[in-house]
């Protein structure tokens, strides 16, 4: 029962922060929309039933290739560069990084495996997909786990990823007989990369985003600009001006990336529209939902639909274009109106038997037609549909008997809204570097705060039994070393260091709230703030809370640690609840030993040393 209730009161104040943070999100997104004479002219050819001015290509992510868990992830992964990439027949391969796993055993602990390299690279050359289609595989921060820098030893990348990471150190320009279509790496993973857990957020610094920035610029002449990441916008800590998002904004009409995987489920469909007047879209993983991404430009139109590998057929429709993703800064959408046809591809490894059309509940008299290979076409009138939302739906049968049902909003006129659900506002636009450092200062300063005004301008003692808080940690306060312990604490949280240990298996660093002090070199790791927040919030209230009311107790009853174990009532859960949380800060000793060593877990003010000191205070109340 305790242990539960101790689980129900952690879940509680996630459910709290959670809300906090949808709070921010909402408070701080500006819906995106651009004035029509903005619009993107939209000139000739425009989509009719010819299989010109299309073309198609995937994006997968988080492969994360183990030598520890999940056999069946590497054979999946073969079919798929096999078979699947077979039936699609994309232009390009898209792979936003964690190529590998690089974890432990003990799932703590991190370092570059060389097996998991080299069975990624095998599976490249026995599918020998990297011929057969263009393949450019970007690095993620499980891909730069323990790596000291880009020539150290274990950067197997460099060895063992598509094309050694040549073609993704620049941008690639996609030259077709209708246009050429840009697509450009961000390679915001940390070097040197540290194990993990802190290496999680991207950097890009101020050199980086100046070339980036110019990458963008010599191709406003593009048809078509996609950026590429492992790291959403949203985790990335940059320098600014000028801001990534700036940067995209002049040119891009797409930013793809992965690394957030689906949040365990809370966040399956990450799609977000910027202000800047792009969209970013977050593909959910391979690693455990073997899902991947196709992405059609139809007359420099993009549409896109999740699939999950195995699962026939595939949808794609490309006109009209589902009126959530339009991008009228970048992309002609003004050629729906203008169309002949509807457009759509369909993938399957088994012959399409049946295809019917539908808007709005009413089946479309034209049967459609297969084109050439996966492209399909049916016969519309626009100016049927020329106000308001409407919807499309299609319905596939192949001959294996397997169904796919897909349906699309659409409009032609400007009523659209790009407003996506909550969790895609929450993740996507929320910027978590800068949200982690303000909620760790403030609650940092607040406590602190709390701590000096209580003990010098808190009542005198002896105070009355059943106190309010203040009052009791008044009480516990007018112990000198307890309030010495505690506000040394908070202060060393602030500007000390949390722990010194192994951050890479050959370096030793020192890990501040504000980054990785490394070779004499800080580097940003806005983790770090949130791990700090969570120390003061999960860690240090906890301790504190029960403290205060031991002092309480053992100065109005003078009462012993056994007594209340035997007594059976609200003391004897609060000790029974400390024990919990002290066992939960062991675990978390142990977690930091197998991240970064024997030399972290001693030398650690933020845990093991908070840990002693929170039973020490206790035993020296009672």
């Amino acid at each position: 029962i305790c242990i539960m209730l101790f689980i129900r009161i952690l879940r509680h104040l996630a459910v709290v922060s959670f809300v906090y943070f949808l709070f921010l999100a909402y408070v701080t997104y500006k819906p995106y929309s651009v004035p029509v004479n903005e619009w993107k002219e939209a000139k000739p050819p425009y989509p009719s039933n010819t299989d010109d001015n299309i073309f198609w290509f995937v994006q997968v992510s988080d492969i994360h290739i183990s030598k520890f868990i999940d056999p069946k992830r590497v054979p999946d992964f073969t079919s798929f560069c096999s078979q699947t990439l077979d039936v699609i027949q994309p232009k390009l391969v898209l792979v936003t990084g964690d190529l590998t796993d690089a974890k432990m055993r003990n799932r703590v602990g991190s370092t570059q495996y060389k097996v998991e390299w080299e069975t990624y690279n095998k599976i490249l050359r026995d599918t020998d997909v990297t011929n057969r289609f263009l393949w450019l595989d970007v690095r993620g921060n499980h891909d730069t786990f323990d790596v000291q820098s880009k020539d150290s030893l274990n950067n197997y990348y460099k060895k063992y990823s598509g094309d050694k990471g040549k073609l993704t150190t620049k941008p690639y320009d996609l030259i077709l007989p209708f246009g050429n279509y840009s697509f450009i790496p961000v390679d915001a993973t940390m070097t040197p990369g540290p194990k993990r857990p802190f290496n999680f957020i991207g950097h890009l610094d101020r050199a980086r985003l100046q070339q980036l920035q110019l990458e963008g610029e010599s191709r406003k002449s593009s048809n078509l600009t996609v950026w590429y990441s492992h790291y959403p916008i949203s985790s990335i800590n940059s320098a600014s001006p000028p801001s990534l998002e700036n940067i995209v904004g002049q040119t891009g009409d797409l930013y793809l990336s992965g690394h957030f995987h689906d949040f365990r489920g809370l966040a399956p469909h990450q799609y977000a529209m910027h202000s800047q007047g792009f969209l970013e879209l977050e593909v959910a993983d391979w690693m455990n939902n073997r899902r991947f991404r196709i992405v059609s430009v139809d007359h420099d139109i993009t549409s896109f639909t999740d699939a999950t590998h195995g699962q026939w057929p595939i949808v794609v429709i490309t006109n009209p274009k589902q009126s959530t993703f339009m991008i009228p800064k970048h992309e002609p959408i003004g050629r729906i109106a203008k169309s002949s046809h509807i457009r759509f591809l369909i993938f399957d490894h088994s012959d399409i038997t049946h295809v019917s059309l539908s808007i709005d509940g009413k089946l479309l008299d034209e049967k459609p037609q297969n084109i050439k290979g996966p492209l399909w076409a049916c016969r519309w009138y626009p100016d049927q549909y020329e106000s308001g939302n409407h919807i499309l739906r299609i319905h596939v049968q192949d001959k294996l008997g397997n169904t796919k049902d897909v349906s699309s909003q659409f409009t032609m006129d400007t009523s659209w809204s790009n407003i996506h659900d909550v969790a895609s506002i929450l993740v996507l636009l929320t910027n978590f570097s800068s949200l982690c450092q303000v909620a760790f200062v403030l609650a940092a300063v607040f406590v602190l705060s709390v701590l000096i005004v209580i003990k010098q301008y808190g009542a005198p003692l002896p105070l009355p039994s059943g106190s309010s808080w203040p009052f009791k940690l008044r009480v516990l306060l007018s112990d000198n070393f307890t309030f010495a312990v505690l506000f040394l604490f908070i202060l060393n949280l602030l500007i000390g260091p949390m722990f010194i240990g192994n951050l890479l298996t050959d370096k030793v660093g020192v890990a501040f709230v504000y980054g990785l002090l490394i070779d004499g070199h800080i580097y940003s790791e806005h983790m770090l703030y949130l791990y700090g927040f969570i120390t003061i919030v999960l860690f240090f209230t906890p301790v504190v809370a029960y403290l205060c009311h031991c002092a309480d107790l053992k100065l109005n009853r003078n009462c012993t640690f056994i007594e209340t174990l035997y007594s059976c009532n609200r003391t004897t859960l609060a000790n029974i609840l400390f024990l919990l949380h002290t066992m939960l800060q062991v675990l978390w000793c142990r977690d930091l030993y197998n991240a970064y060593g024997q030399t972290a877990l001693l030398l650690s003010p933020a845990r093991l040393w908070w840990c002693v000191a929170s039973v020490g205070l206790a035993v020296r109340i009672w």
